[in-house]
């Protein structure tokens, strides 16, 4: 059965006990983990990590990285690039004797067994859904694949990884100006790992990465009741989004219960919803979600519109 793979940095390092209580619950009997960091192994938020999941008696092995050092002539035009989502490019290298691994980002929410999915031969490097949004519309690196798929859930065959050379290849991108210069930083990793496997590439069942913007509409959520992963995809996640959604509330759950049994708390503060009337504060924190999503947007695809633009004149 593959392994799980979690990715972390500090920002999102106090989150994952509730991944591994979701883990727990729905990822088999003895499921195995390993969250890749680049924060110091002495790093309280980590010690938390590595007693809860031994509460939760799941098989937590940390691999702690130097993101810099591990690609050191890569160069950003954006200080925006979440550097550490890189390491999605280089699991191969950093777990050698794993065969295939399920990969979830931070921000996912498990709600049904994954036992089947973690099960499911692959005969390609990758298993994901296919991205319909419109991310996929500005892919920079080469005519658009005719399978963009979603590096947010994917089960991973790290054989043919590193069979393929993913890795050296993921650096010569990087490291090149020209293709780095071109890449979108919000969707760094996503680009690379479709630009280097272009349709080489198994779609899983969408049930498998449900997008929480999608499930916040109703004639769409009536029609997913089978879904067994929600992705909190962009700015909002399961800790700071702003409607009563029931996979907001599902995460928070799985949080409180895996910091449960241990002493400190003082991590729950950040989930208490707030009681009362509407109040500034409560109107604040939807708008300046909704400016800052728009102003990312804008960013990321201005430089596109002006492009065509030109080539129209």
């Amino acid at each position: 059965m593959a392994a799980f793979v979690l990715i972390s940095d500090e920002k999102t390092l106090r989150y994952i006990p509730a991944n591994l209580q979701q883990i727990k619950l729905f990822g088999g009997a003895q499921p195995r983990i390993y969250l890749v960091t680049n924060c110091e192994s002495d790093n309280p938020l980590l010690a938390r990590a590595l007693v809860i999941a031994s509460n939760l008696q799941v098989d937590l092995s940390v691999v702690t990285i130097d993101v810099m050092k591990f690609f050191p002539n890569f160069k950003s035009s954006s200080n925006r690039v979440p550097a550490i989502s890189l390491m999605k490019l280089f699991l191969g290298e950093l777990l050698p004797d794993e065969e295939v691994v399920l990969y979830l980002d931070i921000d996912t929410v498990i709600c049904k067994s994954l036992t089947t999915l973690l099960n499911t031969p692959i005969s390609t490097p990758v298993a994901a859904i296919e991205e319909l949004s419109t991310n996929r519309a500005y892919f920079p690196l080469q005519e658009l694949p005719e399978v963009y798929f979603n590096s947010g859930v994917m089960l991973l065959s790290l054989n043919s990884f590193r069979a393929l050379g993913i890795a050296k290849r993921a650096r010569e991108v990087l490291e090149d100006t020209t293709l780095s210069s071109a890449l979108r930083s919000r969707f760094m990793d996503q680009d690379v790992l479709n630009y280097l496997l272009s349709n080489n590439v198994t779609l899983l069942p969408r049930k498998y990465n449900q997008f929480s913007n999608n499930l916040a509409k109703p004639k769409i959520s009536t029609l997913l009741d089978d879904v067994a992963i929600v992705q909190f995809a962009g700015i909002e996640k399961p800790w700071n989004y702003p409607r009563k959604s029931k996979y907001t509330k599902l995460w928070i759950g799985y949080f409180a219960a895996s910091i449960g049994s241990i002493a400190d708390r003082k991590d729950l503060t950040i989930i208490k919803s707030r009681k009362g009337g509407l109040s500034p504060a409560k109107l604040l924190v939807p708008l300046h979600l909704i400016v800052t999503k728009a102003l990312k947007t804008l960013r990321a695809h201005v430089p596109y519109w002006l492009k065509d633009f030109i080539r129209g004149i």
